[in-house]
């Protein structure tokens, strides 16, 4: 059995929460999409927030331990975590390794470990005040208390590292940050190892429930302990991962974080079809707080035309997306800092004209970009128009299913796995639907979310 002292007994007192049950509970019959693409009422959040306060109340101590291992364990029952072992060694064999590790990972990359991503981190604000960096650990979908654990342990690391080394990360998102996905800290750890944590939710909530309830409140507990850790020291986003974790993401986590700490944003994808419902949702039913919203396109699709929005629809759905989010400072109320996230130079122009167009005191705009993904002209556009540019910068050992997920959001790529170019390329990045999930993040335990959220 895995139990850890939780920081202190904030987190018992969920303000957060609290507040968002009470604000939704104001919305009346107002509905939400849920996973399904189904709209649904807003108390159906609201019931399993309840649910899900009182559960921490009774386990408010249970997280996994920050332990420290020197190198982090290869489960080699995961056919993901054997896949990347296996290449990482074959690397070792193949002509030119540093060309091809230059081509591959050190493009999209920041190296293996804390130490390299600081140093990138550095070079990036070296000569420019207004550029800073998004630091994430890479992996995703963790399905073991030991991958949790590790995990857990790399990002109190590198919350040491940041705030050491950047003296103003913990002062409004306004330097350098750290990036986090709810995935890597328990939703979708085994049942077997949740049982031995949670022993009354199994013998209470019923089936499935009990599993979804236990890894939400696995998943809450650790970015808690995180997120009161980095207080005062680093900012922290909260990555939107798959459509599944829309709803916990949105109206459960960041709630829950917001209410006992300001150093909290969330991202929203332009490519699901609820975004706009979810933002509308969440500020009318916390319109008091200041709120840090990301915005990206979303590298998630499943085929799914009731979840995502079309493919060719994306550049639009993005831009509208962006607009909606400055209008909400004085649609709502509320105060907002806007990160906006493309490599999209007409998109970024877009989105800060409808910025200025606002001119609103409580509205800030950022931009933000991924490591070797944007071209010289929006850097010297962001440049230019004096806009504060984030860069992010994943590292980690998982760096080869991220590597090839970027490689295949290349348009050179892309065009190739479209029939216009080598057949080899596309059958290399594209392959069959057993292999994917054993090759690159995002598409690992495709077990449907019961009726909770």
């Amino acid at each position: 059995m895995t139990q850890a002292v939780l920081a202190p007994r904030a987190s018992l007192e969920n303000r957060g929460l609290q507040a968002h049950i009470k604000g939704l509970g104001g919305l009346g019959n107002e509905t939400y999409v849920d996973a399904r693409s189904e709209q649904v009422p807003v108390s159906r959040i609201a019931r399993f927030a309840e649910r899900l306060g009182y559960w921490q109340e009774r386990y408010p101590l249970v997280a996994c331990t920050p332990e420290d291992p020197k190198t982090r364990p290869f489960d080699l029952t995961s056919p993901q975590d054997l896949t990347t072992l296996l290449m990482s060694k074959a690397m070792r064999f193949l002509p030119n390794k540093p060309a091809l590790e230059n081509i591959t990972a050190n493009r999209y990359c920041s190296g293996a470990s804390v130490d390299d991503v600081i140093s990138e981190m550095k070079g990036l604000e070296i000569g420019n005040p207004l550029a800073s960096a998004i630091a994430n650990y890479s992996g995703e979908h963790t399905e073991t208390l030991t991958g949790v654990r590790v995990n857990m342990q790399t990002y109190i690391e590198l919350i040491n590292r940041v705030s050491t080394n950047f003296p103003n990360s913990g002062l409004g998102f306004s330097t350098s940050t750290i990036s986090l996905k709810p995935s890597q800290f328990g939703t979708y750890v085994g049942e077997a190892e949740l049982r031995e944590l949670f022993p009354e939710i199994f013998s209470r909530e019923p089936g499935d429930e009990a599993l979804w309830t236990a890894r939400f409140l696995f998943a809450l507990n650790n970015i808690t302990y995180l997120a009161n850790y980095a207080k005062g020291k680093v900012d922290i986003w909260v990555d939107m991962e798959d459509h599944r974790l829309t709803t916990f993401t949105a109206h459960i986590l960041y709630p829950s974080l917001l209410g006992n700490s300001d150093n909290v944003g969330v991202i929203f994808q332009g490519n699901l079809v609820r975004t706009g419902r979810d933002v509308n949702v969440l500020l009318r039913a916390m319109p008091e707080s200041e709120h840090h919203f990301r915005t990206c396109k979303g590298v998630y699709y499943d085929g799914s035309v009731k979840v995502y929005v079309p493919m060719d629809e994306r550049t639009r759905s993005f831009v509208e997306l962006n607009r909606f989010m400055v209008g909400a400072p004085e649609r709502y109320g509320v105060s907002l800092v806007l990160a906006s996230a493309s490599m999209d130079l007409e998109c970024q122009r877009e989105v800060l004209k409808a910025f200025r167009e606002k001119d609103n005191e409580k509205l800030m705009l950022r931009m933000q970009v991924l490591k070797g993904c944007c071209g010289n002209e929006l850097m010297e556009f962001v440049r230019k128009e004096g806009v504060p540019l984030d860069t992010y910068l994943i590292f980690g050992d998982m760096i080869f299913p991220y590597t090839f997920r970027r490689l295949r959001k290349n348009p050179i790529v892309e065009a190739m796995m479209e029939g216009r170019g080598n057949w080899l390329v596309r059958t290399m990045l594209k392959p069959p639907s057993w292999l994917y999930g054993m090759f690159y993040e995002g598409n690992k335990n495709n077990e449907p979310l019961p009726e909770l959220l």
